[in-house]
């Protein structure tokens, strides 16, 4: 008796979202898939690879951590699953919020 297992292409469980953050926080983008064989993943900001490292790093799987985000990290993140069967791909957008301005120099605009 011969075991015929079929190949699927990836599929994604939770897509990466738009993310909003302040400079200096940690945030992690989602990107889980399943697939048979189980697909590799792989981050591509504004068309350039993300390489791992201290600051970049693929955890749980699929998920791309960022540390210590910097202006630089802002731009357009895409999530790229492949396996023999095929690939499938997801973007979000990483946008960088500017810190709040303190309002306190409007009381010195009043003269008495």
């Amino acid at each position: 008796m011969s075991l015929c297992v079929s190949t699927v292409p990836p599929q994604f469980l939770s897509y990466p979202s738009n993310t909003y953050a302040h400079e200096s926080t940690d945030i992690e983008m989602e990107c889980a898939v399943t697939g048979n064989p189980q697909p590799t993943v792989r981050w591509v900001k504004n068309g350039e690879v993300v390489i791992p490292s201290d600051y970049f790093q693929i955890v749980e799987g699929g998920n791309l951590q960022i540390l210590g985000l910097v202006r630089s990290d802002e731009g357009f993140y895409q999530c790229i699953a492949e396996n023999e069967a095929g690939n499938s791909q997801a973007t979000a957008q990483l946008i960088l919020l500017q810190p709040g301005k303190r309002k306190t120099h409007a009381c010195a605009l009043h003269h008495a």
